[in-house]
This record gives C-alpha cells, sequence and structure tokens, in this order.
C-alpha cells in the first residue's frame, strides 16, 4: 500500500479503537506501516560517538600580557657576561660617567643579549680567518655558543691579527683629518683592556711593561673580546655606550 492509504487506515483506526477493542490489532499494524514507509535516511546530522564521552580536550595556550613585575630575558646574563657589565665590572671606567649608569647597564645587556649570535659568527670567523666566500647563514663547525655560563678557557682564541681584520673591513680604524685613530690605538685598546690586565696582574711572571702591545700573535679569548668591542664603540662613535657599541654592530 502506499503513503495514502496507510494514512487513512490509521485514522481509521485511531476513530475507532476506543470503542472496539476489535480494532486494536488493526491499528498497531498501520503504525507499523507507516514506520516501514518512512525515510530512513533524512540528512540526519552525523554526531561523533565521542562527544558524548568524558574525553581531555587541550585547551590552546593563554598568551598573558607581562606584568610590570616581569623581568626581561637580559635582565641577567651569564656571570661571564656579569663580571664585564654590572656595577664594579671591568667596564665600570665607561659606564659610571654616563648619565644614567644603571639604565645604561641594562641597555648593555640588552644590546649583548639580541646579538649574542652575530657576536659568535664574528668572533669564529675572523678566529678561523675566513674569507667573504662563506655562506654566512651556515654555522662555523665547531663553533661555540658563549652563554656567559662557561669560561671557554679550552676553546682556540682569536689573534690580533684577525681583530685587525675586523678594524679594516668594518672601516673602524681610521686615519683622517677629523678622527686619527689608527690601528695602533685599538692595539691598545686590547693590551689594556680590564680583563686582560686582570688576568695578567694574577701571573707574578708578567711583566706588563715588557710586552709587545703590536704583537700579532697576542690571544684575545671571547669575553676579553666583547669588553674590547665596547671600548672600540666608545672610542669610535657617539652617543650613550649602548647606543654606541649598537651601531658598531648594526654598521
Amino acid at each position: 500500500q502506499d503513503w495514502s492509504e496507510a494514512a487513512r487506515f490509521f485514522l481509521v483506526g485511531l476513530g475507532h479503537n476506543g470503542s472496539d477493542p476489535s480494532m486494536e490489532h488493526g491499528f498497531q499494524t498501520n503504525v507499523d506501516m507507516l514506520r516501514s514507509q518512512r525515510v530512513r535516511h533524512f540528512e540526519r546530522p552525523t554526531s561523533n560517538k565521542w562527544d558524548d564521552v568524558l574525553t581531555f580536550k587541550p585547551r590552546p595556550p593563554v598568551v598573558r600580557p607581562p606584568s610590570p613585575e616581569d623581568k626581561p630575558p637580559w635582565w641577567r646574563l651569564g656571570p661571564y657576561f656579569e663580571d664585564i657589565i654590572q656595577e664594579g665590572g671591568y667596564l665600570d671606567d665607561l659606564v659610571r660617567v654616563q648619565a644614567d649608569p644603571t639604565a645604561q647597564r641594562m641597555d648593555l645587556r640588552r644590546v649583548v643579549y639580541k646579538n649574542l649570535d652575530f657576536l659568535d659568527m664574528l668572533y669564529g670567523h675572523y678566529r678561523d680567518d675566513l674569507n667573504e666566500t662563506r655562506d654566512l647563514t651556515q654555522p662555523i663547525p665547531l663553533e661555540e655558543k658563549h652563554t656567559g655560563h662557561l669560561s671557554h678557557d679550552e676553546e682556540r682564541p682569536l689573534e690580533l691579527h684577525g681583530f685587525w681584520r675586523i678594524l679594516k673591513e668594518c672601516r673602524i680604524a681610521c686615519g683622517d683629518v677629523k678622527a686619527k685613530m689608527p690601528v695602533a690605538v685599538f692595539d691598545r685598546v686590547v693590551v689594556l683592556s680590564k680583563r686582560r690586565v686582570a688576568r695578567m696582574q694574577a701571573d707574578p711572571s708578567y711583566d706588563l711593561g715588557s710586552s709587545d702591545p703590536h704583537d700579532r700573535w697576542l690571544q684575545i679569548p671571547f669575553y676579553d673580546f666583547i669588553e674590547v668591542l665596547v671600548r672600540t664603540a666608545y672610542h669610535r662613535l657617539q652617543g650613550t655606550l649602548s647606543h654606541r657599541l649598537e651601531m658598531l654592530i648594526s654598521e
């Protein structure tokens, strides 16, 4: 039977079921017929059986805005960097004459922290006497990362002739009328750096007066190199100490 006939039987059975008990069976048969004729797959939304199960659903991380109490990552560097920058450190003679020494120390930390990878690459490039044909995007083999937590005493150091290349290729040393700063000036910056002098004075057999400040094989460990860069920026550029260092690195 088609749908209209089944509906008619349903209505007839519904009208007579209450007065005639014999129609109860026919009424139920018509209901079954209606169920068999209905569309079984009528665009029902599919549901995932796991939606009703208590499961762990990770939430995306909430990005919390920094509070005034949060410290920047350069708030405190490794102890070997801090020996250079902190109050009473090897650069204290330059920092304490700034308008705001505390802010300058923090800004020096920021500049060093942001350029750690570049400083590692710069030091390794001229230490190994590499040239401009090297792919600067690739790390130098056996290049060490200097975080300020290790002394790196066993590392092969940069020598003074490598530092001369930096002065020449970065156009730091000059001898024009406005600024007479030949390479010899920066040799003395290296030799008289506070960290190097303190290390030499710890050796009772060392005579500072008898050493040659222009010895091409003079060794410059990495943390001495950081101090020398700051002092070089101080002598060569203008502005606050941190600004001079940032300008020297960016140029």
